[in-house]
């Protein structure tokens, strides 16, 4: 993957991680999940987006994934639990979001 989509992937998955908190009724509900071929299929179909960057969480082992419309800037973050792989849940969607630059000192 070339540095540029590397750097993107993880301004994005930043992003996700430092946005606002979610109120507490909302992270109350299930998130919509699909089985890993149907959902990418359907954010493909329906939003352009294609697999960007994947990666396994250190803590818990569930798999992230994010989906990314180059041409839109439509993103979609999606996880996998290790009690069932099979299955992407939608943890976060957006739009408009940008890269931001590596940190002073860090490569480009």
């Amino acid at each position: 993957m070339s540095s540029w989509l590397t750097w993107a992937a993880g301004s994005l998955l930043a992003a996700f991680l430092f946005s606002a908190q979610v109120p507490a009724a909302a992270a109350a509900q299930e998130p919509p999940c699909a089985k890993r071929a149907q959902g990418l299929a359907l954010l493909a179909e329906s939003y352009g987006e294609r697999p960007l960057w994947q990666g396994v969480d250190a803590g818990s082992g569930a798999l992230l994934l994010l989906t990314l419309n180059l041409e839109s800037g439509r993103w979609s973050l999606l996880v996998a639990r290790p009690e069932a792989p099979a299955l992407l849940c939608l943890a976060a969607a957006g739009s408009g979001g940008a890269s931001a630059p590596p940190a002073p000192g860090e490569g480009s």
